[in-house]
């Protein structure tokens, strides 16, 4: 069995370099923010290095901070947002809002523009010649998030409140991943052991299939986790095939972190953007809410809370849960109408 899902990406060259140029360059010119405002789009500038200490000049990365409006009791564990191709730490502000409401330091960074426009399957050449710079920059993101927790661990912290600065744990970290920020998370949490919890919102996972899972509980909301067919596979048309075979990489690495230990909700009616907070979609929005939250409430703050399909009832999702660290164990999904599985599988990424 393989798992993958078809993809309606629509990269976007990214107008972060523009922004970040103006800023100060090494200095703290932005404000934590309360859970109820709009995050200060000016941030705080961050100069940070790969752990792996590369030669190069550092990256500056700009970082968001959403804290709780009302008191919280017990730990306060950050999390980390990490946004899609072209967009900013602020797409998914009303998801970030609440999950800080809910007992945690939401910190949402802007990458600095990638080093090329964006991921191209036109052709099966694209997308080899994609997948090689992606992997580079999902490398340098992963190590934007590692800098962020650093970030808070030392400077950051001095901002907060004192009631919360002695409840705040670092090494107690979560990370949530839009699209290409979905890789950018799971990446990190292989590479930093502070991380615990992962969420991926509709994005492939860039890598080796063979290579070693991470540890921390893993999950994904998506459209769909059917695998591309053999149609798909072997079909004329260019960019739908070289789609189809980014889906059947991306499948084994999704499959084999989700038996480590995972959730997986597809929701087939949504699209790509839905994942954002960009789409129209108020039921999706709340799906989303209520199964990041119950995830990160269980991993980080020790809840006991149960994650099922119970968590948000509706006959339009799809759960699965795969018991943690068990290779082969048994899957549990509750079934779903074969047409709507159908019709999201046919969808193709444009």
């Amino acid at each position: 069995m393989s798992i993958g899902w078809p993809r309606r990406y629509r990269w976007r060259r990214s107008l972060l370099l523009a922004t970040l140029a103006l800023l100060l360059e090494g200095t703290l010119i932005g404000r934590v923010t309360g859970a109820g405002a709009e995050p200060d789009l000016a941030a705080h500038v961050v100069r940070a290095r790969l752990p792996n200490e590369q030669p190069g000049p550092a990256r500056r990365i700009g970082i968001h901070v959403w804290l709780p409006s009302g008191p919280v009791t017990g730990p306060l564990p950050p999390l980390v947002y990490a946004h899609g191709w072209g967009g900013r730490a602020r797409e998914n502000a009303d998801l970030l809002r609440s999950l800080a409401d809910q007992g945690f330091v939401v910190i949402g960074i802007d990458f600095p523009a990638p080093g090329f426009a964006g991921l191209d399957f036109r052709s099966e050449l694209a997308g080899q010649r994609t997948r090689l710079l992606a992997e580079v920059e999902v490398r340098l993101q992963a190590g934007d998030i590692q800098a962020a927790l650093d970030w808070l661990a030392d400077t950051g912290r001095a901002l907060l409140p004192g009631d919360r600065v002695d409840r705040l744990d670092p090494h107690l970290a979560g990370v949530i991943g839009y699209s290409f920020g979905g890789a950018a998370a799971a990446e990190a949490a292989s590479a930093d052991r502070r991380i615990r919890a992962v969420l991926n919102l509709d994005g492939w996972l860039f890598g080796n299939p063979a290579a070693p899972v991470f540890s921390a509980p893993y999950m994904v909301i998506t459209d769909s986790l059917d695998p591309p067919s053999a149609k798909a596979l072997a079909g004329g048309d260019p960019g739908r095939r070289t789609h189809a075979i980014q889906d059947a990489q991306d499948s084994d690495r999704q499959l084999r972190q989700l038996r480590s230990g995972g959730f997986a909700i597809e929701i087939p009616h949504a699209t790509h953007e839905s994942f954002s907070g960009a789409g129209g979609d108020p039921e999706i929005r709340s799906v989303i809410s209520a199964y990041a939250a119950a995830f990160f409430a269980r991993s980080l703050r020790g809840s006991a809370a149960e994650i099922s399909e119970a968590t948000h009832p509706s006959p339009r999702i799809r759960f699965r849960a795969w018991p943690h660290s068990a290779e082969g164990a048994t899957l549990f999904a509750r079934p779903l109408a074969t047409s709507a599985i159908m019709a999201s599988s046919r969808r193709i990424s444009r």
